[in-house]
């Protein structure tokens, strides 16, 4: 199956609805998501037969918007890429660039053309394919959408409905025995940091496409310490992908709306602040937490491990 930059592989095109690509492939080994209704993310249907994976929106059209490649059925410029080493692969692509590396693992892409190259052990193990990703909103987005990306009223909107939705999960997390949600609160920060981002952080086409939570803080029933990875992306670059690192505090209300919170937002060693209202942060009571935080003296009560996140209770 010939790869198709920008459009798809063989007879897949980005785009394509549920319908069209069962007439095209069958029905999938498996589905995950299905619908949506386990999480917020992509419903994933998985061919094992062929080893691709297709990623559908779970809007309304329910469209194809990314394809994964795990097998050798992939061909690109008359080259297998899934199986080859490094050496083999930049002799084939000399345009690629690598944008990632980490203990035996590699990530190169082809730029402006939505492929990436997945490679552990000197092999390249995986192929991502995506569409321009700006392009895709124009044309299949629903309108709202396309008006967000101009409007700002709209993006403000969004920020406030995430920053309801992240206050009902803290104020869950405090109720008696109730262990904290890793997943949801991944899910509930990805949408309030996409959001606020956009206000005065980064440029209104970044967006977080994930957040990897590595510490909950609770500091008092209503302040809340988070430490997190931001996976970053742009509406207006295919091949921008970049990780930047959150640390900072949530505060709520005494009827447990989202008050106040201060981010410090690392991305290539420059800092960008993400902020609301000045509530607890204020510099004499910002340089007792961060020296809590930092476990200067014995504050630790309960310590709650969740498959992602290391919740911890903490007493001033």
């Amino acid at each position: 199956m010939e790869i198709l930059p920008l459009i798809g592989i063989g007879e897949l095109e980005f785009g394509q609805r549920k319908k069209a690509v069962l007439k095209l492939l069958g029905t999938p080994s498996t589905i995950i998501n299905e619908n949506g209704l386990q999480d917020e993310g992509y419903e994933k249907w998985e061919y094992n037969d062929l080893g691709i994976e297709l990623s559908f929106e779970n809007d309304g059209k329910q469209l194809l918007i990314s394809i994964t490649i795990e097998s050798e059925i992939a061909c690109l410029n008359g080259f297998n890429p899934v199986g080859q080493n490094e050496a083999s692969l930049i002799q084939s692509y000399p345009e690629i660039e690598l944008t990632n590396q980490h203990e035996g693992r590699k990530n190169y892409i082809f730029p402006n053309k939505g492929i990436e190259l997945f490679l552990r052990d000197n092999k390249v193990k995986r192929i991502y394919l995506d569409p321009n990703l700006n392009e895709f909103i124009d044309k299949t987005g629903p309108k709202r959408w396309i008006r967000q990306k101009t409007n700002r009223r709209l993006v403000i909107d969004d920020l406030r409905s995430a920053e309801k939705t992240l206050a009902i999960e803290m104020s869950k997390s405090w109720l008696p025995n109730n262990t904290p949600e890793s997943n949801l609160w991944d899910i509930d920060l990805k949408w309030f940091f996409s959001s606020r981002f956009a206000i005065d952080v980064f440029d209104e086409s970044m967006w977080c496409d994930g957040v990897e939570i590595t510490l909950i803080k609770f500091i008092s029933d209503h302040l809340v310490y988070v430490e997190c990875k931001v996976d970053l992306m742009s509406s207006n670059d295919g091949r921008f992908n970049q990780i930047c690192v959150c640390t900072g505090y949530l505060q709520l209300s005494t009827r447990l709306e989202l008050q106040s919170y201060l981010f410090n937002v690392l991305l290539n060693d420059k800092t960008f602040i993400a902020k609301k209202g000045n509530g607890y942060f204020h510099h004499r009571n910002l340089f007792k937490l961060n020296h809590a935080i930092k476990g200067s003296k014995p504050l630790l009560l309960k310590t709650i491990e969740t498959t992602k996140v290391t919740a911890e209770f903490v007493n001033e």
